[in-house]
């Protein structure tokens, strides 16, 4: 049996991070140098109107969310496709590390289109007066729109939710939302040829796809207008955003991710020979 190259192995992993680290780099730049656009609003504007609730899913925990929760569920992935193959070998590890690198890079690329179109077109949030706290001058700083009167300069009194208050386009939870609980059902596949009859898993997958895709993703997305943080097609741009990352995702494993149980066997095909 060949030995595992590991040459080869780590210069496949740098050639995978790379695109990772750009992807980061853009984020940090955008970040640090795109003002954020604060459009201009309609006085007494109801659309903009609304109180600031809690939220179901905070900042904070869809970070969170983001990070932690895809490397722990592929950790148990890879152990169940480990249990069916009989033991963990570096085929395993490989696989777990190749989607791991497929739902990071996906996920890194929406978040700096997220970003962008937040800080290029943006848009006042259905909250944001109570977040913004806005105060202008009566002169020279409005005009009449449709009979009302719109201001274009201004200043939020409110400066902890400054940037926040203009930043409705799109809704990045609702996108991540489904992007994440999507995946993860799609993860529930066995990826392999099995007679269903035979599959005593094949039931309750099902279920937990079906409980995935068509309920917590898209409910998790829907808080976003019921909280008053999103107008209902900035969580619609979000989900169909989360879709074509799903879409993305599934291409690049169809390229990149080889399923060690469809693989030859080691004695025929030496381990992870990076090709």
């Amino acid at each position: 049996m060949a030995s595992f190259n590991w040459k080869k192995f780590l210069l496949k992993l740098v050639n995978q991070l790379v695109p990772v680290v750009i992807m980061m780099a853009l984020l940090g730049a955008c970040t640090l140098w795109v003002p954020q656009r604060m459009p201009g609003f309609k006085v007494a504007d109801y659309s903009h109107s609304h109180p600031i609730v809690d939220q179901t899913m905070t900042t904070a925990v869809a970070a969170a969310i983001m990070l932690i929760y895809p490397f722990c569920f592929l950790v148990l992935h890879c152990m169940f496709v480990a249990y069916q193959m009989k033991r963990v070998n570096m085929r395993v590890l490989v696989y777990w590390w190749d989607k791991t690198w497929c739902a990071m890079f996906i996920a890194f690329f929406f978040l700096t289109l997220s970003e962008f179109l937040k800080r290029y077109v943006g848009g006042c949030r259905p909250n944001f007066f109570a977040m913004c706290q806005p105060v202008w001058e009566p002169v020279n700083n409005f005009t009449t729109v449709d009979g009302a009167l719109y201001v274009t300069e201004y200043n939020c009194s409110n400066t902890e939710d400054h940037g926040e208050s203009a930043r409705s386009f799109p809704s990045g939870h609702s996108l991540f939302a489904v992007y994440l609980f999507t995946a993860t059902a799609l993860l529930l596949e066995t990826h392999n040829e099995v007679n269903k009859s035979q599959d005593p898993t094949w039931a309750t997958r099902v279920m937990l796809q079906l409980f995935l895709t068509g309920i917590v993703g898209p409910a998790l997305a829907l808080t976003r207008y019921t909280e008053y943080y999103h107008h209902w097609w900035d969580v619609l741009i979000g989900i169909i955003l989360g879709y074509i990352a799903v879409f993305l995702m599934l291409t690049l494993e169809r390229v990149f991710v080889k399923d060690p149980r469809n693989l030859p066997h080691e004695a025929e095909h030496p381990p992870f020979i990076c090709q």
